[in-house]
C-alpha cells in the first residue's frame, strides 16, 4: 500500500520546527500545501522517524501499519533482553499477542494482560538499562495494537522504533566496554 500525506495535513499535527523545515527544503519553493507526498519522500528526506511521525497525517488508515512496524522494531531488540533473561518469556509473548490481535485471535482485555506482563518485565530487569528498553519496545508493541486512532499507533510505532534503536544502542555500548575491559 502507498501511503501519502499532504504539507496541509502534516502541518495540522504540529510538527517540529526543525523536521518542518528540513521537508520544506526538500521539497522545494512552491511546493503545493495541497500536493501528494509520498511518505518515502519523507523517509529520504527527513529519516525514518520523521517518516514515522507522519503516518498520523495520511490520506490512508495507517493503524494497521503502524503496529506492524512497532512490532516488527521490538522483534528486532527481544534478543537483547532475551539475553540478559533467557526464561523471562513475558516480552516475547507481548509481541506475539500484538500479532494475535491484529489477526483477531484474541481480545483486547487478553492484548491488555500481555502489555501488563510486559511493563512488568521491565521494570524488573536490573539497573543495566538496554534489557528494561528491550522490554519496554515489547510493551510499546503491544499498546500500539490495540490503539484505535492512527495519529496515536503512528506515535507509539515511532516510540517503538526509537526505544528499539536505544536499547541497540546501549547493547552496542555495553559490548564495547566488555571488550575494552577485557
Amino acid at each position: 500500500m502507498k501511503l501519502t500525506t499532504t504539507l496541509s495535513k502534516i502541518r495540522a499535527c504540529y510538527p517540529c520546527t526543525q523536521s518542518w523545515q528540513t521537508l520544506l527544503k526538500s521539497l522545494g519553493p512552491g511546493f503545493d500545501s495541497k500536493a501528494e507526498i509520498n511518505l518515502l519522500t519523507i523517509l529520504k528526506s527527513n529519516g525514518v522517524l520523521d517518516m514515522l511521525w507522519c503516518l498520523r497525517a495520511t490520506d490512508q488508515n495507517s493503524r494497521l501499519i503502524s503496529a506492524q512496524l512497532a512490532i516488527e522494531f521490538a522483534e528486532e531488540v527481544l534478543p537483547i533482553f532475551e539475553e540478559k533473561y533467557p526464561v523471562d518469556q513475558r516480552p516475547k509473548k507481548a509481541i506475539q499477542a500484538a500479532r494475535d490481535y491484529l489477526d483477531r485471535k484474541i481480545s483486547r482485555e487478553t492484548l491488555k494482560a500481555y502489555q501488563a506482563d510486559a511493563y512488568v518485565a521491565a521494570a524488573a530487569a536490573d539497573t543495566t538499562a538496554y534489557t528494561a528498553v528491550a522490554a519496554a519496545a515489547a510493551d510499546t508493541t503491544a499498546y500500539t495494537a490495540a490503539v484505535a486512532y492512527a495519529a496515536h499507533a503512528a506515535a507509539y510505532a515511532a516510540a517503538a522504533a526509537d526505544t528499539a534503536a536505544h536499547a541497540a544502542a546501549y547493547a552496542a555500548h555495553a559490548a564495547a566496554s566488555a571488550a575494552a575491559a577485557a
